[in-house]
């Protein structure tokens, strides 16, 4: 149980009311994890917001404040090159669903930006996912490229056996 002495701080953080949704829905774990009292309003001068305030002992309230910002979900948008879409989304969504469900977030195309949403640490790992991705599309691009458009070289050497069979 949480006592209140004199020595109690209170810190807050705003956030959109859907993320104070996930907090209201996790705050038994964050008050048994921080040994903190926390309280999830109704932004009165921010339509649309919420404001979670963190009551306790100065370090405890810190570090709840801080889990609390660290774990709320954020947006990352990343430009798509338009030759790449189509491979990051994949035969019939493949692509997008994968990652989706393995990365626990939310992924959308708006023209040519894909909107990542989700907690940071999942959104990193699938930045980093569609990077390796569009890195090996792009080396199997070339190496299909290299086999249709033989270079100087090459060319010299297909003659050469063309005229060798002759």
């Amino acid at each position: 149980m949480i006592t209140r002495s004199k020595m109690d701080v209170t810190e807050s953080i705003t956030v959109l009311e859907s993320d104070a949704r996930q907090i209201f829905r996790d705050i038994r774990k964050l008050k048994d994890m921080f040994k903190v009292r926390i309280w999830v309003r109704k932004d009165e001068t921010n339509p649309g917001y919420s404001v979670v305030e963190s009551t306790g002992n100065e370090v405890n309230t810190k570090q709840a404040i801080d889990y609390i910002n660290a774990n709320l979900p954020r947006t990352l948008s990343m430009h798509i090159h338009p030759d790449d879409i189509g491979w990051i989304i994949g035969k019939s969504g493949d692509n997008i669903r994968s990652l989706k469900s393995l990365y626990h977030i939310n992924a959308w195309f708006k023209q040519n930006t894909l909107h990542l949403r989700g907690r940071p640490a999942d959104i990193e790992k699938a930045k980093e996912s569609i990077n390796c991705l569009s890195i090996k599309i792009k080396e199997e691009i070339r190496q299909a490229q290299k086999k249709m458009n033989p270079t100087i070289k090459e060319r010299k050497n297909i003659l050469n056996f063309k005229k060798m069979l002759e």
